[in-house]
């Protein structure tokens, strides 16, 4: 009885720590593609401001950018690199 009882505990455990995990992952890679389009921003900011913009706007600029991360995403499922970028950062 009490080792079955250890034993839902310890799946218990178990899936919480892989529930947190995903949540986590999930968290942090929204929270870096925020921070790197807020990079991005910043950096047109300023190429904007000191006028070397090549007859575009600034939210030209941003708009491109967004859509080219949005197609470049979805491209790179479509041809299956998705499955490379996760062996190289495994290690493999």
């Amino acid at each position: 009885m009490v080792y079955s009882i250890k034993l839902y505990k310890t799946i218990i455990n178990k899936e919480m720590q892989r529930f947190f995990t995903y949540r986590v992952n999930i968290l942090s890679g929204c929270l870096t593609a925020l921070f790197m389009l807020g990079a991005r921003y910043a950096l047109w900011v300023a190429l904007f401001a000191t006028g070397n913009a090549a007859q575009s706007s600034l939210l030209e600029t941003m708009t491109y950018f967004v859509i080219y991360d949005i197609v470049a995403d979805i491209r790179v499922r479509e041809i299956g690199l998705d499955d490379i970028l996760k062996n190289i950062y495994a290690g493999r």
